[in-house]
């Protein structure tokens, strides 16, 4: 998971807020001319290169982009502004660890399954920074 995603919100969150607030006409569609420069851009961009290389069943490529950008974007938000912007390092490792687990699972199950749930199920209660 991109760490750096999951750590700039937290250590500057206005910055972060900026970064991903949408002008007035912004397309999430690539540029005819050449890459995406935008970040869900280049998430697609390296999801292809993956199917490319064989290292991604291509059956599990259309439009898992956004399931991933979901998670690790939510994520980010949470930690950074949101409910569990005070949790300890500890706790926040363990949602990002859940976090890459989740879409580890959604990368590599079989095709006719989520993946969903298939990782070490325990309860999760968020421990407040002293």
């Amino acid at each position: 998971m991109d760490a750096v995603h999951l750590f700039w919100p937290r250590e500057e969150p206005g910055l972060f807020a900026t970064a991903f607030a949408l002008p007035q006409r912004h397309s999430y569609n690539a540029p005819a001319d050449g890459p995406d420069p935008m970040p869900l851009g280049q998430l697609r961009a390296v999801l292809d290169e993956l199917v490319d290389a064989g290292v991604l069943d291509r059956r599990h490529r259309d439009g898992i982009e956004f399931p991933i950008w979901s998670t690790v974007h939510g994520l980010a938000v949470l930690i950074g502004h949101g409910p569990l912007r005070d949790v300890d390092d500890a706790t926040r490792a363990q949602l990002e660890g859940l976090s890459s687990a989740f879409i580890e699972s959604a990368l590599t199950s079989p095709p006719s399954s989520s993946g969903i749930g298939r990782t070490e199920q325990r309860r999760l209660e968020p421990r407040r920074r002293q």
